[in-house]
């Protein structure tokens, strides 16, 4: 690369959506992160578990590659919590825009139009959204082997939501379910 910058290629993470791509990036030496829309899904097979194996094929082919224990993983999801029910109301119609609209779902003004819509090709899916009760939530992304197969969550928030409403998206997820996840605040001193 030029110029050659020091670290820069432990700093590069490459998005992928397929095991393929997965394994590329590990031959490459570039971390990984897993987007919201996955390719190549066989039959039957969830998101979260073709998740799971994508992060798993990433992980035996860098050992495969370069003979070193992997760097960690990031996955993006959507994770929700309510705290209140005119926020659960609200986390549904999202999720219920997202798998009847897809990638245009929650689209703020001016924004591109997508390429894609819900109605995936064979062989894609898109993510869940984790939604309701804080606790069911927390349940739902323990119990999710895509989630917990990585090292790292980049949170996908829906995008038409204002700064107010992120804030307090990001608020009562760390309040409510990132401890439940073993998630402890940087103190700074």
């Amino acid at each position: 690369m030029t110029p050659h910058s020091p670290g820069l290629r432990d700093r590069i993470w490459y998005g992928s959506g397929s095991i393929a791509s997965a394994v590329t990036a590990a031959g490459q030496g570039l971390r990984l992160i897993t987007g919201t829309i996955l390719h190549d899904v066989p039959a039957g097979v969830s998101f979260p578990a073709h998740q799971a194996n994508l992060i798993a094929a990433y992980r035996d082919a860098w050992i495969a590659a370069h003979d070193t224990t992997p760097p960690p993983v990031a996955v993006a999801a959507s994770i929700l919590p309510g705290t209140t029910p005119v926020l659960r109301r609200a986390y549904a119609e999202y999720d219920l825009d997202r798998r009847t609209n897809g990638p245009a779902a929650s689209r703020p003004r001016g924004a591109l139009e997508p390429t894609l819509s819900a109605d995936l090709p064979t062989g894609m899916l898109m993510s869940p959204v984790h939604h309701g009760e804080p606790a069911a939530v927390a349940d739902a992304v323990l119990a999710d082997p895509g989630l917990t197969a990585a090292d790292e969550v980049v949170l996908f928030l829906p995008p038409a939501f204002g700064l107010a409403a992120n804030i307090r998206l990001l608020t009562d997820l760390a309040e409510t379910v990132a401890p439940k996840l073993g998630w402890v605040p940087d103190t700074f001193h």
